[in-house]
């Protein structure tokens, strides 16, 4: 992750560093020609900058016009995206570029990155065209008919860009409404909204033609216009009733929508396309019903009546639509919480709660009333999940909904608030006051929810140490989760959590000895109790071993038994005691001859956690090195990757391990890992980064480039292998093979 973040800052300066300044311009100000002169320099950054400021000057390049169409096929991206960019500026004077703008618009041609990002060069040269204006137009026109689709798509495109001032291809652009491709349509549909008025007449005749598509694009072109398009609504509407294409009709329900027909007229043809079974003209007329305002008098009490149908889509539809109005559909909440209660506790449909959520606020206090009238409700009612989800909003209501008579309310409404976490911090000391609820559950259950909200330990430490000692042993036991998700706060508890570790409740021992083992160091005096529990077989062996190595250093007395547990058939506590004996670290020594042993186990997941404890216990590089280098061999990247950050951690005294980890750079689902740990190294074998530098990965090379820097004048014999890399494809795989070089010879 860290080379991943180095990478990036690095491709981010690169980026900045390729940026024109505005101020250097300013003060070294250049001569047309001289600009002319470097657009055609060897220097990839000279050209994108001599394109940048060609453009800056507008009107006044005009005689640069060929250089910049020559430089529309250089290789390099920023400089044909540059001198698109100063084409387009020049505008009306740019004449000159039209052939070669319209060639552009070929997607079938281009090379190198130019092909590569060819989309966007049909985009630019596009705009260019419409940047130069009516000039373009009779070379538009005739690009329209011309038989390479994207070429015709462009043109339209263009003519769009020119807008009122290409009126006169209305007609043209209307005929390719018809085109067989799909993208010549869509834009030369957007090319007449632009042009507005001036395309309003013909595109409403165009709603009669006998063509489908001709009739799509006029109505997806009218609803472009919008409200200045107002009279078209009645074609539009005669269009919707006679046509039996979804897409048409949808198109049809959008128009008139976006050119503002009347919603009293309106509202019936949209409720009447919600029942059809036409999918597209339905989330059409959902859509158009979400724009009209407003909504409460204009959409609202329609889809109140919708709601009461017998038609379960038709209801679904009708919540979907409430819900996106959001709080000014409150009017709905007792029939979308009827629709709710019909399906009983885990509806199969949403779209009820979901309205109930987005409407918000306004629904709290029903919800709330929900849980108080319906005694008895689990976690995941849907009464429950809608308050959780509408977040903040809901926490008055549900302090104020603390105080009723009914158990199971209180503990749903409890549930609702811990589900809440931090958005319902204003309920901590209605929570406080329910410590001494006379309902167990209620009691665990106030804990659990005072640590989710974020309430401070301190303020209830003290009801929870009370709740170790309760009669409940779930109220024991929720008591020692707590303290569990606490952690180191929560030390002073350690005397109480010994005890409860011996509960008669099992389930209360482990969550105590979780508890323990979550406090960490602090929690060194229950050591002897631990070991002790490691004696016994069971669930709360594993969790004893877990424990002391959470517990760290401290736990070095429990380190003989641990070590005959090494030999358990059970592979979890295998597992667990390998990772506590090196969390034990150095006071785990006598563990060392056990790790070796299991370093050649059978199995690549004991190696590789024997591997990984011996580089956290046994940090001496005369021990530890062999077995690491050894480590690196292993045929599974389980052992070797544990193998990789142990030698990173020993930094520089690794140099010895250098060339099998150079070898790994080879194996590209370590490559990261191994590239890190090399970096820790400080890698100082100068043959080996030279080799680095011709490998396939960027990054490789630029973690070569990167070392030999460091290396400075150590490095000399570099020198070569770096000046190639001067034209590496990455710029920023240059940019530091230059530092490289630079600090080499820097005596």
């Amino acid at each position: 992750m860290r080379y991943l973040n180095s990478l990036l800052v690095t491709l981010l300066v690169t980026f900045v560093i390729s940026l024109p300044c505005p101020s250097f311009a300013q003060e070294k100000q250049k001569s047309l020609e001289q600009l002319v002169k470097e657009l055609e320099d060897s220097d990839k950054f000279v050209k994108r900058d001599a394109a940048l400021q060609l453009g800056e000057l507008r009107s006044a390049a005009k005689s640069a016009v060929p250089a910049l169409v020559r430089a529309l096929e250089d290789r390099d991206q920023q400089v044909w995206f540059n001198s698109l960019t100063a084409l387009a500026k020049i505008g009306p004077e740019a004449k000159e570029a039209i052939p070669a703008l319209i060639e552009g618009l070929d997607s079938t041609k281009g090379q190198g990155e130019r092909r590569a990002y060819r989309r966007q060069v049909w985009y630019r040269c596009a705009y260019a065209l419409g940047r130069i204006g009516p000039g373009a137009i009779p070379a538009l026109v005739v690009a329209l008919q011309d038989r390479q689709a994207s070429i015709r798509a462009g043109a339209a495109k263009a003519l769009g860009w020119i807008g009122a001032e290409a009126k006169e291809t209305i007609p043209q652009l209307i005929q390719s409404l018809a085109d067989s491709d799909s993208d010549v349509r869509q834009q030369s549909a957007e090319a007449l909204s632009r042009m507005g008025l001036e395309a309003k007449d013909k595109l409403i005749e165009a709603l009669s033609a006998s063509d489908a598509n001709t009739r799509s694009g006029g109505a997806v072109a009218l609803a472009g216009i919008g409200r200045d398009a107002k009279d078209a609504a009645p074609q539009l509407v005669r269009l919707l009733a006679k046509e039996t294409d979804a897409d048409i009709r949808a198109n049809a329900i959008q128009a008139l929508g976006k050119v503002g027909y009347e919603p009293d007229k309106f509202v019936p043809l949209l409720l009447a396309a919600l029942k059809e079974d036409q999918e597209k003209v339905r989330l059409a007329s959902i859509n158009a019903l979400l724009t009209l305002s407003p909504a409460e008098e204009v959409t609202v009490p329609p889809l109140i009546q919708l709601l009461q149908s017998s038609s379960l889509l038709l209801k679904e539809q009708a919540a979907y639509i409430l819900g996106r109005i959001g709080p000014r559909a409150k009017a709905a909440i007792p029939l979308l919480i009827q629709a709710l209660n019909a399906f009983g506790e885990e509806p199969p449909f949403f779209p009820f709660s979901d309205a109930l959520v987005q409407i918000g606020t306004p629904a709290v206090s029903a919800l709330v009333r929900e849980i108080e009238v319906q005694k008895g409700l689990q976690g995941e009612h849907w009464a429950v999940r809608c308050l959780k989800a509408i977040g903040e909003p809901a926490v008055p209501s549900l302090i104020q909904a603390l105080n009723t008579k009914d158990t199971s309310a209180r503990i749903a409404v409890m549930e609702v608030l811990g589900g809440l976490g931090s958005q319902a911090k204003a309920s901590e000391k209605a929570l406080l006051n329910l410590l001494d609820d006379p309902e167990p559950k209620v009691r665990s259950l106030v804990l659990v929810s005072l640590h989710s909200i974020g309430a401070k330990p301190a303020s209830y430490l003290p009801q929870l140490e009370k709740a170790l000692k309760d009669e409940s042993p779930q109220a024991r036991r929720t008591a020692a989760i707590t303290l569990r998700q606490i952690g180191p706060e929560a030390k002073r508890t350690v005397p109480l959590l010994i005890a409860a570790a011996k509960d008669p409740d099992a389930s209360v021992q482990t969550a105590a000895i979780e508890a323990l083992g979550a406090i960490g160091a602090e929690a060194a005096a229950a050591v002897p109790s631990l070991t002790e529990s490691l004696k016994v077989r069971g669930e709360n062996q594993l969790e004893s071993v877990k424990a002391l190595g959470r517990i760290g250093s401290a736990s070095e007395p429990a380190v003989p038994r641990l070590i005959e547990l090494l030999q358990d058939e059970r592979k979890d506590i295998r597992a667990n005691v390998f990772i506590s004996l090196g969390n034990i670290g150095s006071g785990a020594k006598a563990a060392v001859p056990a790790l070796m042993n299991a370093s050649r186990d059978l199995e690549p997941e004991i190696r590789a956690s024997a591997v990984s404890a011996l580089g956290k216990i046994d940090p001496e590089p005369k021990r530890l090195l062999p077995l690491l280098i050894e480590a690196l061999k292993d045929p599974s990247s389980t052992v070797r990757k544990p193998a990789v950050r142990a030698l990173g951690q020993l930094g520089a005294q690794a140099q010895e391990a250098v060339p099998l980890l150079f070898q790994m750079l080879k194996e590209s689902d370590e490559r990261q890992l191994v590239l890190e740990a090399l970096r820790q190294i400080k890698v100082r074998s100068v043959p080996s980064l030279i080799e680095a530098l011709s490998h396939g990965d960027p990054a490789v090379r630029l973690f070569a480039c990167e070392s030999l820097a460091r290396l400075g004048p150590e490095a000399k014999e570099a020198i070569p292998a770096l000046q190639k890399r001067l034209n590496d494809e990455y710029d920023f795989v240059q940019r530091q093979a230059r530092m490289a070089l630079k600090r080499i010879e820097d005596t």
